[in-house]
């Protein structure tokens, strides 16, 4: 008789168990959902902030690397990206 009382008390309390069970991982999806929307909301709106900048580029006279013409060193038609490598330009073509 004992088995049975416990038997009975447990097919009691599996509907509302269940019934709270499926509530609680409905509640967690939607919570899933509305983070990954904000997320995304989120990132989109960063991503439209900050558009990089197109910064037109040129070549070194001495070595060859390419680099942001803003930061150019010009001498003589040509242009630099160190001031040791218009220095050693120069110094080759004093020679010539």
């Amino acid at each position: 008789m004992v088995h049975f009382n416990l038997f009975a008390k447990l097919i009691e309390g599996c509907p509302s168990m269940g019934i709270r069970f499926v509530f609680f991982i409905l509640v967690l999806l939607l919570i899933g959902w509305i983070m990954r929307f904000l997320l995304s909301q989120r990132k989109s709106a960063s991503s439209t902030q900050h558009k990089p900048t197109i910064r037109k580029m040129q070549q070194c006279a001495w070595c060859g690397v390419h680099f942001p013409l803003d930061e150019a060193l010009h001498e003589a038609g040509h242009v630099f990206c160190s001031q040791s490598h218009r220095q050693n330009w120069l110094q080759q073509n004093k020679d010539s």
